[in-house]
């Protein structure tokens, strides 16, 4: 089996290189891996909005949000911050498609979750 990197370095070398990390995560989608899926989620939103496909970067951030909400950390260890990452993304990606109402409850949400996962840091520092 492929590896993401591997599925991301052959995208890049043709003339999809703006698209290599979303035409992975359509790869990982089609295999059910969920937790490369959830790897992928905020790099191929970031290229979906940098392509200015905001519906693409919804429905990444969303899966991923969805998947973790599900399964927790069982499908990959994800990055620290990843949920809040995934949450700014997809409020971007709302504000660029004219939906400010959501965008501002989802870019609340980020700013919620990205306080508590300092003030966890925080109490893990002082322990």
């Amino acid at each position: 089996e492929a590896t993401a990197r591997g599925i991301v370095a052959e995208a890049a070398r043709g003339d999809a290189k703006e698209a290599a990390f979303l035409s992975a995560l359509k790869h990982y989608k089609t295999a059910e891996n969920w937790g490369q899926v959830m790897l992928l989620a905020a790099d191929a939103a970031e290229q979906a909005l940098s392509c200015a496909s905001w519906e693409e970067a919804v429905s990444v951030t969303t899966q991923a949000s969805m998947l973790l909400r599900q399964h927790g950390g069982a499908l990959a260890p994800l990055p620290p911050g990843s949920a809040t990452r995934w949450l700014v993304l997809r409020g971007e990606a709302l504000l660029a498609l004219g939906n400010r109402a959501e965008a501002t409850v989802t870019l609340g949400l980020a700013f919620d979750e990205g306080l508590e996962r300092g003030s966890d840091l925080g109490r893990r520092a002082r322990a």
